[in-house]
């Protein structure tokens, strides 16, 4: 059934991005061969319109671009947003597990949201035909098998926070859905004050983590003070040890943020 619903989930979702994907190509094509016809008739009268032409077809790109990638984001929300609503009385008929429409929806938002991005970056480089070497050469830098193991640190760090910002938007949308009549309103207002919360408990939790480093005993200090002496000296260590403990702490949200929206449709469901 999972398969079926991630089917159902990507076919809604694609039809919808794959025509703007297209659209965005084709603009960026359009803009890089005004660009080129711009370099090879500079010389030459009616280079002015043909400047206008590129002024215009870079601004469209730019903005299709930028609807690319907000067209995909709202539409994702949407989806789930529905599966809160009077959509629900249907999807949850099917025999699925709430958390297997949850998966279905996160894996298609997530893939989606990747692919959008990529189109967005493949046309950015289609459009700047002027720095199409540079381009290549920065991209062949950052992905050579030196930058490897950066590399795998970026696309799980870019990976886990989107699975949290999503996840972050549907226990929003679960927490509205408690207020049927103004299930919008009541999850825009969640998205704002959780949000604060979470920083207020983010800076208290430094600051008494600050407190008590600073107020450990004199003897803890000096048994502590070798293993930081013996880090210092290993600078990789160091740095992987952050990324990791990054990686970790991403992992630990996704993993409340997922635990507490199932639970909400699964047992505090409130359809409208």
């Amino acid at each position: 059934m999972m398969n079926k619903l991630l089917k159902y989930e990507c076919l809604a979702v694609w039809r919808i991005l794959v025509p703007i994907w297209a659209g965005t190509a084709v603009f960026s094509l359009l803009t890089a061969l005004v660009t080129r016809l711009n370099g090879t008739f500079a010389n030459m009268a009616g280079t002015p319109v043909i400047s206008v032409l590129e002024s215009f077809f870079q601004l469209a790109t730019a903005l299709l671009i930028f609807a690319t990638m907000a067209a995909c984001v709202i539409l994702n929300i949407q989806r789930f947003y529905k599966l809160l609503g009077e959509q629900g009385y249907l999807m949850f008929s099917l025999p699925a597990a709430p958390w297997q429409h949850m998966a279905a929806k996160l894996l298609c938002a997530c893939g989606s949201t990747i692919a959008s991005l990529l189109v967005s970056i493949g046309c950015v480089w289609m459009a700047n035909s002027d720095g199409e070497e540079e381009a290549a050469q920065t991209f062949s830098d950052a992905f050579s098998l030196s930058n490897t193991m950066g590399t795998v640190f970026l696309v799980l760090l870019l990976v886990l926070s989107l699975v949290s910002a999503y996840l972050y938007l549907y226990l929003c949308m679960a927490i509205g859905s408690r207020w049927p009549q103004q299930r919008m309103l009541a999850s825009i207002a969640t998205y704002f004050v959780l949000g604060f919360i979470i920083q207020m408990v983010s800076i208290f939790l430094f600051v008494a983590g600050a407190i008590v480093m600073a107020n450990l005993p004199r003897s803890v200090l000096d048994g502590m003070a070798p293993f930081f002496i013996e880090i210092s000296r290993n600078q990789t260590a160091v740095t992987w040890g952050l990324a990791g403990f990054v990686l970790l702490l991403f992992a630990a949200a996704d993993a409340i943020l997922w635990a507490v929206t199932q639970y909400l449709i699964s047992k505090k469901l409130n359809l409208p």
